[in-house]
């Protein structure tokens, strides 16, 4: 390294320059021009008056009379200066060059690089706005999954019921539970009910009357709590029919309805019933929930 920092241009053309003018001004005190010129100009000391004997020649005419009698080796030497000059200029114009070269690829390999970088950033950014989206994917799935986990779910379950007995003034009815099965509380719960003796099996594509028995119901059922709902006949049926309403002989006593309420995080539900009630011959109620008729939201 420290070779390379020596033959610099400059110092190289300074080298060859003091060569150039050492061998120039060899030739020229050794040619005869100038010795004979040395020769003349020296004096012999003088006894008389005037101008004190001149010892040492005038070295500088002598050297301008050696040029002009040596014009030729003169012209060659100055060429030589030239050419080294030139060579020493094609040589700095090439370390020039190759060091713009050297700079080129230098910048052109930090552009290929700032390319690859911005490349990779755009991924980058694509893969953070990917991760963004998918993370408020799953934020909303999570948010989905834990609501439909906390949320109030309202359902009506087989309860009691009651037959006719006109002495006792009672019709037929049902009591159905409407139960909440979650750990969040319903709010702001109504429901419409309705009662009626039905043919058994119901005829295909059955158009259920619309319910009329309205009530408002409750304000809020807790986690885990039940109601009872009541749900009556209209009015009382022929007593003879009684014994088959019962055992669902031909026809028997249906109660169905729908249950509005709010959920904790304040959306509206739905819960739709529909039961058929039976005896057994114990006393016990028999119930059957009618396919497609019991349905939440």
């Amino acid at each position: 390294m420290r070779s390379s920092k020596f033959w610099k241009p400059s110092r190289v053309l300074a080298i060859f320059a003091a060569l150039t003018l050492g061998i120039l001004a060899w030739s020229l005190h050794r040619s005869a021009v100038y010795q004979v010129c040395t020769d003349a100009q020296t004096y012999e000391p003088s006894d008389k008056g005037g101008e004190p004997p001149q010892d040492i020649p005038n070295f500088f005419d002598c050297f301008t009379a050696a040029i002009d009698a040596n014009h030729d080796l003169v012209t060659a030497l100055g060429t030589i200066m030239i050419a080294i000059f030139t060579g020493t200029l094609w040589w700095s114009t090439s370390g020039l060059l190759r060091v713009s070269n050297e700079q080129e690829g230098a910048i052109r390999k930090s552009a290929q690089e700032a390319t690859r970088s911005a490349t990779a950033m755009e991924g980058v950014a694509a893969a953070v706005a990917v991760s963004a989206q998918t993370g408020k994917e799953i934020a909303a799935q999570q948010k989905l999954v834990s609501e439909m986990q906390l949320r109030a779910y309202l359902s009506v379950v087989i309860g009691a019921a009651a037959y006719q007995d006109r002495p006792g003034n009672i019709r037929f009815s049902g009591a159905p539970l409407l139960v909440n099965n979650s750990p969040t509380p319903a709010f702001k719960i109504t429901y419409v009910t309705a009662a009626a003796v039905l043919p058994v099996p119901l005829p295909p594509n059955f158009d259920w009357p619309t319910p009329k028995n309205e009530s408002r119901g409750e304000d809020m059922i807790g986690p885990h709590q039940n109601r009872v709902l009541s749900v009556v006949l209209d009015d009382f049926v022929d007593d003879n029919e009684v014994s088959d309403i019962k055992v669902g002989r031909g026809k028997a006593l249906y109660v169905w309805g729908t249950i509005t309420y709010e959920d904790a995080f304040k959306n509206s539900r739905r819960t739709d019933f529909c039961h058929l009630l039976t005896w057994l011959p114990n006393g016990n109620v028999w119930g059957v929930y009618i396919p497609n008729r019991n349905n939440t939201t």
